[in-house]
């Protein structure tokens, strides 16, 4: 997948569409069992949309709020999945210990696209910030 990924970067001067495609080859690492699943994924991968722009844009400024973390009190779950490569389960930790009453959900069959591998569970993490359960 290295040689997926220098293909995206090498397509952001060629433009969205260019883009888009690079990023669609590299698509299957984000999930947890891309291949088992890749027919269960076609709708999502064909939707992907990448815009040059701002994926060439350079960050004006590090973000990192970490120490910010303990001043959110909205009620909050942090959703993660198992195989995220990109924010792993190390990441959701440290953000569910960072956020005062934070609940953490794990998502066991999941890579950084919880919503599309496992919809039912990811919903039901969200909507349980809105219920208080």
């Amino acid at each position: 997948m290295p040689a997926a990924f220098s293909a995206a970067l090498a397509a952001i001067p060629a433009g969205d569409d260019a883009l888009s495609s690079a990023f669609a080859a590299a698509l299957p690492v984000y999930f947890a069992d891309f291949w088992a699943r890749q027919d269960d994924f076609a709708p999502f991968r064909a939707a992907v949309r990448m815009y040059a722009e701002p994926a060439g844009a350079p960050d004006p400024v590090l973000f990192d709020v970490r120490d910010r973390l303990g001043a959110i009190t909205a009620p909050t779950v942090v959703i993660g999945g198992r195989h995220d490569f990109l924010c792993g389960p190390v990441w959701a930790h440290r953000l569910a210990e960072g956020i005062p009453g934070a609940r953490l959900t794990m998502l066991e069959r999941s890579g950084h696209f919880g919503h599309v591998e496992q919809p039912a569970e990811f919903a039901d993490a969200a909507a349980s910030v809105l219920s208080g359960t």
